[in-house]
């Protein structure tokens, strides 16, 4: 089932309601006509014009930290943070400039809203459930939303694993998780996500959070590894992920910014899930307004 780009509306998992509106995310607005245009040309240009154009007038700002850092956290949090820095003044022209006109930029803000959305949700409707909640986060990075989701919801009973093999990513996340009080019901897990199995040994998943890891998985690998989740997660578990939709900024993302991505339309996305061993009638895919990620959320049941 999908949801329409301009209304986000009701969906139903287990006979509840999921709603938000569109209103939450970002988008384009009269910006897109002459946004259309100046992707056109940028999508033509060679790795080294595309480059130094995205950098010029940088000055050790968004887009060189981007630049630097492609796939890594820091990429992430750069695009995660920058309205924040916007209101502080803390961005320069060249920052506003792609962080407002790249959809992707755009985009990524908005799988974080959504991925928090659904988060929250969930652990309401398990909050009424069971007595704790066991949540992990594959390839967790700086699990913004899944920190952010928890301390918003106020669930003093969720125990979260986070497990990443980036030591700085995870120190990163501990001090995220600091600054919203939660630190106590964090574990932070420098491993391996593809050893799930001997990570979690003996503890009942509730909840697997791996959004922004499929886009780096082949077929193989994203089967591997969510059959090990489907296995883990307690009856009636959820699992949210998320991979990038095959869009027009495509060329530009891939040549100049460098950074390279798996790009999965809907059938195939539903197609490694029920691969994985979910029911295709269990599996939800809901596209974020500017139809660049697309979340996923599947359920375990019986």
């Amino acid at each position: 089932m999908e949801l329409s780009k301009k209304d986000i509306g009701d969906f139903l998992i287990d006979r509840e309601y999921f709603k938000i509106s569109a209103n939450d995310f970002e988008h384009h607005g009269t910006i897109n006509l002459l946004r259309r245009p100046f992707m056109f040309v940028c999508n033509r240009l060679n790795h080294k014009i595309g480059h130094w154009l995205f950098n010029l007038g940088s000055n050790n700002g968004d887009t060189k930290i981007v630049s630097d850092n492609v796939t890594t956290y820091k990429a992430l949090e750069v695009m995660y943070t920058f309205w924040d820095r916007y209101e502080k003044g803390e961005v320069n022209l060249s920052d506003i400039f792609w962080e407002t006109n790249l959809s992707n930029a755009r985009s990524i803000r908005n799988r974080l809203r959504l991925t928090k959305f659904f988060l929250k949700k969930i652990l309401e409707k398990l909050n009424i459930e069971k007595k704790n909640i066991n949540l992990v986060s594959l390839a967790a990075g700086s699990a913004r939303a899944v920190i952010e989701a928890i301390s918003e919801c106020g669930f003093s009973n969720v125990r979260v694993k986070l497990i990443d093999l980036n030591a700085d990513a995870l120190k990163y996340a501990e001090g995220l998780a600091d600054s919203y009080n939660i630190s106590s019901q964090i574990e932070c897990i420098e491993g391996n996500i593809f050893k799930l199995r001997k990570l979690c040994r003996n503890m009942q998943i509730d909840v697997v959070e791996a959004v922004g890891i499929l886009d780096y998985l082949s077929a193989k690998q994203a089967i591997f590894l969510f059959s090990d989740v489907l296995n883990l997660l307690s009856q009636d578990g959820y699992l949210i992920t998320c991979n990038i939709i095959p869009n027009y900024e495509e060329p530009f993302v891939t040549k100049a910014i460098g950074w390279p991505l798996i790009y999965r339309d809907n059938q195939e996305i539903t197609e490694l899930l029920v691969a994985s061993g979910f029911e295709k009638s269990n599996i939800i895919l809901t596209p974020e307004p500017l139809n660049i990620h697309l979340i996923a959320l599947a359920k375990k049941s019986f």
